[in-house]
């Protein structure tokens, strides 16, 4: 982890999460992470685990519109919304408000051969730009 102005520190964590799919468009997910209350660096600052539920409608079969709520353990809960549209069977980009802490995110993914890399961008007024990567499989 990194803050603009207070340095970096590194930790392993621990998360779960299910998601269920009611209808061919509908998908409700809950996710925990940081089960075990990891630690930071040499300081051990906890990192302040949290509790996720996401709902997601999928309108035609490119666009997604999301919304979630997130309960960090020493903060009020957030709620999110967002929209995201798949650009043919290669791309998709995203974005998505949220308050408690007003941020936007931008969200862009390739699939390739079931391979799905993906990158999120955060902007928070206070604390600048954060990004994210991940790769995943899904399957195909």
């Amino acid at each position: 982890m990194r803050i603009k102005g207070f340095g970096h520190a590194a930790a392993w964590s621990s998360d779960a999460g299910i998601v269920f799919h009611p209808l061919d468009s509908v998908f409700i997910g809950c996710a925990f992470e940081d089960i075990f209350g990891a630690e930071l660096g040499e300081s051990q600052e906890p990192i302040d685990g949290r509790f996720r539920f996401a709902v997601s409608w999928r309108i035609p079969s490119d666009v997604t519109f999301l919304a979630s709520a997130t309960k960090v353990r020493r903060f009020d809960p957030s709620v999110s919304v967002g929209v995201i549209a798949e650009l043919g069977s290669i791309l998709s980009i995203g974005v998505i408000g949220a308050n408690e802490p007003d941020r936007f995110e931008f969200l862009c993914g390739i699939m390739k051969v079931g391979a799905v890399f993906s990158y999120r961008g955060s902007y928070h007024r206070d604390l600048g730009m954060s990004h994210g990567f991940s790769i995943s499989w899904n399957g195909e």
